[in-house]
């Protein structure tokens, strides 16, 4: 029941995120100060001068520990990963209720 087009975007998902984390230098073993100097780095980028930096702190610490633990997967962990998301957005109905109906079954 594999899905081509689902394929597709999670291979594009995963080389995005992979080029963002080696862009962004992130590593699965940063320390706290490494992981907040980045977080503030990104909510003042994302502020833009218009609204204070720490109205995007929590926000940039989510996306920054989200890209870490991605970068603790496999190239195969997270192209299924990606794939499972992939598949729900763009599967057709028959398909995803016979996923559901083996999960459950299982």
């Amino acid at each position: 029941m594999e899905n081509n087009k689902a394929k597709a975007l999670a291979f594009n998902r995963v080389v995005a995120k992979t080029r963002k984390i080696k862009e962004l230098g992130i590593r699965y073993d940063m320390n706290v100060e490494e992981i907040d100097a980045l977080v503030i780095k990104l909510a003042t980028l994302k502020a833009k001068g218009e609204n204070s930096y720490e109205d995007f702190v929590s926000g940039q610490e989510w996306y920054v520990n989200d890209l870490i633990r991605y970068n603790m997967m496999t190239a195969k962990e997270r192209l299924e990963y990606e794939y499972t998301k992939a598949f729900g957005e763009l599967a057709p109905e028959e398909d995803l209720l016979e996923y559901l109906e083996d999960l459950v079954g299982a």
